[in-house]
C-alpha cells in the first residue's frame, strides 16, 4: 500500500487556524505591552448596533494615512478590559447613543487619562469584535456632551 501524500497544498481550515493563533498570537504581545492593537472597521449607514467602548491611544494610534491602526487602553479599574458596552442607532450625524450609554460616557469626562493611565486619553473609541467586519468603528470625547444633549460618536471610516 502506498500512503497519498499532499505536496504544497493547505487547506482552507488550516489557513484559517494559522491566521487566527497568529491574531491571537499578536493581540497577546501588544496586551503585555498594556496596549491593544485593532484595524478601522466599517460604520453601518443605518441601524442599531452595540459595541464595545475602550479608550483612545491618541499617541500611539494612526487614524490617517493608509496604514491606519488604533491602539486601545483599557479600565485600569477593569484589569485593562474595555469600560463598558454603548448601544445606539447609525443616522446622519453618526452613532447615536441610547441614554444609558449616553449616561455612562458623560461620566467619563475628565476621568479618562486616570482610568486608563495614559495623560493624553481623552476619547474613547467604539470597538465592533465581530469575527468578520471587526475593528474601531467611532470615536466619541466624554466630555463634549453636557447632560440633556444626545451623545453620538463619529465613524472612522
Amino acid at each position: 500500500m502506498v500512503a497519498k501524500r499532499h505536496h504544497g497544498h493547505i487547506s482552507q481550515s488550516a489557513v484559517a487556524v494559522r491566521l487566527a493563533a497568529w491574531l491571537a498570537t499578536a493581540v497577546a504581545v501588544l496586551s503585555i505591552a498594556g496596549c491593544t492593537g485593532i484595524g478601522i472597521g466599517e460604520a453601518p449607514e443605518s441601524g442599531s448596533a452595540t459595541y464595545s467602548a475602550w479608550g483612545l491611544n491618541e499617541a500611539s494610534s494612526a487614524l490617517t494615512g493608509s496604514d491606519r491602526m488604533i491602539v486601545l487602553n483599557g479600565d485600569v479599574q477593569r484589569s485593562e478590559q474595555e469600560f463598558f458596552q454603548v448601544r445606539g442607532v447609525w443616522g446622519p450625524d453618526g452613532f447615536t447613543l441610547d441614554e444609558t450609554s449616553a449616561t455612562k460616557v458623560r461620566a467619563l469626562a475628565g476621568q479618562l487619562p486616570d482610568r486608563t493611565g495614559d495623560p493624553d486619553c481623552h476619547r474613547l473609541v467604539l470597538v465592533n469584535h465581530g469575527f468578520f467586519g471587526g475593528g474601531a468603528i467611532a470615536v466619541v470625547d466624554p466630555e463634549e456632551f453636557p447632560p440633556g444633549e444626545p451623545v453620538v460618536a463619529r465613524p472612522l471610516n
